[in-house]
């Protein structure tokens, strides 16, 4: 297979979309308290794995169930904070880990928004970027950038129709996420909506429906990453409370889980998501009359950002699902319709002085 040399302009261009986010992660981590309890139980289960131990219970929590049924959902994260606490500070060292882990998040996401939204590409990593109820998630030690960084993987894989790699990803997503189900669900629906090109006869077909052959790879490394864990079977029971109890009952109102499940007003819901919004609605506007020339990825990318814009309403965790692929679902529909659009024109029209 010959390899496509990235342009010298493209390169520069994932370059600044790095540093940049670099250094706005780095100003966002430039203070020495912590927005999420949660952070000093990360640091120490890293240390707890630094020193070669693997943490099977929590017999600090025995008036809990986790003290029959304690799974680290967030195991690979915590392998990926251990070279950082051993640097010194662990404290300073899971900030350090979230710089990093974030940037490199937003350098995947430009890479995807390259892919999907073309030109429209910068504008929409940039507003993510400055979403400021977005990014204060991500300037929390959680396991969010990395998880969506791997779920970014997976969508690609998806796209270009490589099994064994959506298979690895999801089995992946099992040890690092506890929301890993939702890899399976956003597969599913790429499949679900694939009656639009297939129809209902080919739905289920292996040789017609890529998407198919998907689904069934991601539900394989689903149960892959399930069984062939260091928890099994144990976690079974831990992810029907984190998923079913937690995630989709939302026992927010009953059990004291974290204000991040709280729901949200309509109105603090839009406001959440001011920049995306708008963006999403003057495109839908403006490329309505071509909504033919979308292709199944649009119609994913806009199913993915209506879910997720919903689910916020929900619980106000989910921004860090719903902005961005709010941002993918414009910049999808924007190039899908316009795709040989001429900004130059606009500004040799609209703003260049030697035109007024």
């Amino acid at each position: 297979m010959r390899i496509i040399p990235v342009p010298k302009r493209t390169q520069l261009e994932y370059a600044l979309v790095f540093l940049f986010s670099l250094a706005l992660s780095t100003f966002w981590q430039f203070h020495k308290s912590y927005g999420d309890p949660d952070g000093f139980f990360h640091t120490q289960v890293a240390i707890f794995l630094s020193q070669g131990k693997l943490l099977t219970q929590l017999p600090w929590m025995q008036f809990t169930t986790l003290t029959q049924n304690f799974t680290d959902q967030h195991l690979l994260y915590h392998v990926a904070l251990v070279p950082f606490v051993k640097l010194g500070d662990p404290l300073l060292g899971v900030k350090m880990a979230t710089i990093v882990f974030t940037s490199a998040f937003f350098l995947t996401f430009h890479l995807l928004a390259r892919r999907l939204a073309g030109q429209l590409a910068p504008v929409i990593t940039f507003l993510l970027l400055f979403s400021a109820s977005f990014t204060f998630r991500f300037g929390l030690v959680k396991a969010n950038s990395l998880s969506l960084i791997v779920l970014i993987f997976l969508i690609v894989a998806a796209l270009r129709q490589r099994w064994w790699l959506v298979a690895l990803l999801q089995a992946l997503y099992v040890w690092l996420y506890g929301g890993w189900i939702l890899g399976v669900a956003i597969i599913g629906l790429y499949w679900a909506l694939s009656i639009t090109t297939t129809g209902w006869k080919k739905l289920f077909s292996w040789a017609d429906n890529p998407t198919w052959r998907s689904l069934l790879a991601a539900v394989g490394g689903a149960i892959i990453g399930l069984v062939f864990n260091p928890y099994w079977p144990h976690n079974l029971y831990f992810y029907w409370q984190q998923i079913i109890q937690i995630g989709v009952i939302n026992y927010a109102g009953r059990v004291n889980v974290g204000a991040e499940w709280l729901s949200l007003s309509y109105r603090d819901a839009i406001s959440f998501h001011s920049y995306s919004l708008t963006l999403l609605v003057i495109i839908i506007v403006f490329s309505w009359q071509r909504w033919r020339k979308w292709d199944l990825t649009a119609w994913w990318m806009m199913a993915l950002a209506v879910i997720f814009f919903l689910i916020t309403i929900k619980s106000r965790r989910y921004i860090e699902f719903s902005a961005p692929f709010l941002l993918l679902a414009a910049g999808t529909i924007w190039h899908q319709s316009w795709p040989h659009f001429q900004w130059r024109v606009l500004w040799q029209r609209y703003v260049s002085p030697k035109h007024k």
